[in-house]
C-alpha cells in the first residue's frame, strides 16, 4: 500500500500541476507550428471527392452524410464555417487539420505529464505524423482524426480528474467521450476501460459515496447529451427538402428503410438505421483466417510507419513493437496506472474493431492504436534515458527533437499528397455546371456525387439540377420518369457525357 501511495503521489506531481512552464509550452508548440506550416499548402482548396466531400457538404448545409451520420461533427464544423472567412469546404479542411494538430499537442502533453522530457516528447509527437495513415488524415477532411482528438482529450481530462478531484475535468471528459461516441460507434469498445479506471479511482478514494454517485451520474449525463442531440438532429433534418440527405439518396436506390413521410415511427427507424451504421453491419464479424490476415495487416501498418511497406513480414516487426510497448507500458504504469489503463484501452479498441471489421483501408481506423504506440514509445525512450545523468538526458532529448524536425522537413515532400488527390476543384471547373441546360439530370456515383452536390447547392446555386447518386446499373431504372429532361452521365472524374438510353 505504501508503494502504491508513493506511485500515486509521484504521478500527481506531473498531472496535478495547474500550469506548465515555458519550456513545456514551447515543446508543445514546436511540432504544431512546423506541421501547420507544412500541411496548409497541401490541403485541398475546395470541395473533395467521396467521404471527405460528404463531410464538407454536411457541415456546409447542416445536412446528413453517410452512416453513422457524424451529425455532432457536422454541427461543430458548420459553426466553424460561420467564423472562418473562407469557402465552407476549405473551412472544413482547415478545421480537420486543426484537429490533427490538436492530437499532436495532446500527444506531447500526455507524455510530459507522464514524466517524459518535454523536448523528447515533442520529437516523438512529430514522428507520429510520419505514418502515412496519420499524414493522410491531416490533409484530407475526415472523421477519424476528429474522433481521436475527442478520445485523447477525454483521457487527459479523466487523468486530470483523478489527480485533482476537480469534477469539471470529469464532466469535460464525459462530454468529449459522448461527442466521439455519437459519431463513431467503435468508441463503445473504449468505455469498459473508462469504467474500470473510474471504478478503481473511487475504490481507492473512499470519500463520500453520495458525492461519487452524483459526480458519476452528472458525467454520464454529459456523455449522453451529444448522443441525444445526434438522434434529435437526424429526426428533425431527415426531410426530402434537406439539401444533403444521404438517407433519402440511399433509399431512392435500395428501398431498405421506410419513407420519411411514414410518421414518427418511420423517422425513428431511419434515425436508428443511420446512427447504428446498419448499412455496414454486414461487414462486421470475421473468420479465423480473416482474423489472421487482419493481424498481419496490422503488422504491415507498423512497417508503413518506418516508410518500408513489406507485406508478409509484419509479424517480425509486431514482435519488436510488442517489446517496445511493454517497456513503455511499464513506465506509464509506474507513473500513473489509470493513464496506462486508458491508453491500453485506446489501443485495444482499435485492434478489436479492426479485427472484427472486414474492410481494409481508412475505414479500418488504426489511429487510436498508433497514438497509444507513440505515447508508449516516448515512455520507452524515457526509460532508456534514465541510464544517463540528468544533463545527458536533457542534451539527448534536444538532439532527438532536432533530428525529428530535420527528418520531418526532409520526409514531408516524399509523402503522399492525399489532400490534393481528394481535391475536386479541377473536376468541377472542367465539368462546368453553370453551362448545363436547365433541369438537367446528372447520374453519378458516390465518389463524384458529393462535389457535384456541393457545386449545385453552394457554388452555382443550380436548384433546377437533379443529381442521382446510385450504382451505374441502377441509372436506367431511376431515370425512367425523367427521360423528358437532359441527362448527363458521370462515369468518372474525367469521363462524362449525355446519356444514350
Amino acid at each position: 500500500m505504501a508503494t502504491n501511495h508513493h506511485i500515486d503521489q509521484r504521478a500527481g506531481q506531473h498531472f496535478a500541476r495547474s500550469q506548465l512552464g515555458l519550456v513545456e509550452w514551447v515543446a508543445i508548440g514546436v511540432p504544431v507550428l512546423i506541421l501547420l506550416w507544412l500541411a496548409v499548402p497541401r490541403l485541398p482548396q475546395g470541395a473533395c471527392f467521396g467521404d471527405s466531400g460528404g463531410l464538407q457538404l454536411a457541415a456546409a448545409t447542416w445536412g446528413i452524410t453517410h452512416p453513422p451520420g457524424y451529425v455532432v461533427y457536422a454541427s461543430i464544423l458548420h459553426m466553424l464555417t460561420w467564423i472562418l472567412p473562407f469557402d465552407p469546404a476549405y473551412d472544413v479542411s482547415l478545421s480537420c487539420l486543426a484537429s490533427g494538430l490538436g492530437v499532436v499537442a495532446m500527444c506531447t502533453l500526455l507524455q510530459i505529464r507522464l514524466g517524459v522530457n518535454a523536448w523528447l516528447a515533442s520529437g516523438v509527437s512529430l514522428l507520429f505524423t510520419a505514418h502515412p495513415r496519420v499524414w493522410s488524415n491531416f490533409l484530407a477532411p475526415e472523421v477519424y482524426m476528429l474522433t481521436l482528438l475527442f478520445e485523447v482529450t477525454a483521457i487527459y481530462w479523466l487523468v486530470r480528474f483523478t489527480m485533482t478531484r476537480q469534477r469539471g475535468f470529469l464532466y469535460a471528459a464525459g462530454l468529449c467521450l459522448g461527442m466521439a461516441l455519437a459519431s463513431r460507434p467503435p468508441v463503445l469498445l473504449l468505455l469498459p476501460f473508462v469504467a474500470v479506471a473510474i471504478a478503481l479511482y473511487f475504490r481507492r478514494h473512499r470519500s463520500s459515496a453520495e458525492w461519487s454517485r452524483r459526480t458519476v451520474v452528472a458525467a454520464l449525463g454529459m456523455m449522453i447529451a451529444p448522443i441525444l442531440y445526434a438522434g434529435l438532429y437526424i429526426v428533425v433534418r431527415d426531410r426530402p427538402d434537406t439539401p444533403f440527405n444521404y438517407i433519402e439518396q440511399y433509399n431512392a436506390e435500395m428501398h431498405v428503410i421506410p419513407s420519411s413521410d411514414g410518421g414518427f415511427q418511420a423517422r425513428s427507424e431511419r434515425m436508428f438505421w443511420l446512427i447504428s451504421a446498419a448499412q455496414f453491419r454486414g461487414q462486421m464479424g470475421n473468420t479465423w483466417s480473416g482474423l489472421v490476415r487482419k493481424v498481419r495487416w496490422l503488422g504491415d501498418e507498423l512497417w508503413r510507419w518506418l516508410g518500408s511497406f513489406r507485406p508478409g513480414h509484419g509479424g517480425v516487426l509486431l514482435t519488436v513493437w510488442v517489446l517496445i510497448m511493454l517497456s513503455g507500458i511499464r513506465w506509464v504504469w509506474s507513473q500513473n496506472r489509470l493513464a496506462m489503463i486508458l491508453l491500453a484501452g485506446l489501443a485495444c479498441q482499435s485492434i478489436v474493431f479492426v479485427c472484427l471489421y472486414r474492410i481494409y483501408g481508412d475505414a479500418a481506423d488504426t489511429l487510436p492504436l498508433l497514438f497509444s504506440c507513440t505515447v508508449f514509445g516516448g515512455a520507452c525512450l524515457s526509460t532508456m534515458l534514465r541510464l544517463f545523468t540528468k544533463r545527458t538526458r536533457r542534451i539527448t532529448s534536444v538532439i532527438a527533437l532536432v533530428m525529428a524536425v530535420v527528418f520531418t522537413l526532409w520526409h514531408v515532400p516524399t509523402r503522399s499528397e492525399t489532400g490534393r488527390a481528394a481535391d475536386a476543384t479541377t473536376f468541377l471547373r472542367k465539368f462546368d455546371m453553370p453551362t448545363l441546360a436547365p433541369d438537367t439530370v446528372i447520374c453519378s456515383t458516390w465518389g463524384t456525387s458529393t462535389p457535384l452536390w456541393y457545386a449545385k447547392h453552394l457554388l452555382n446555386k443550380r436548384q433546377d439540377i437533379t443529381i442521382i447518386n446510385a450504382s451505374p446499373t441502377a441509372w436506367v431504372q431511376m431515370t425512367k420518369t425523367l427521360r423528358h429532361r437532359p441527362i448527363v452521365v458521370v462515369e468518372s472524374t474525367g469521363v462524362w457525357h449525355d446519356a444514350n438510353w
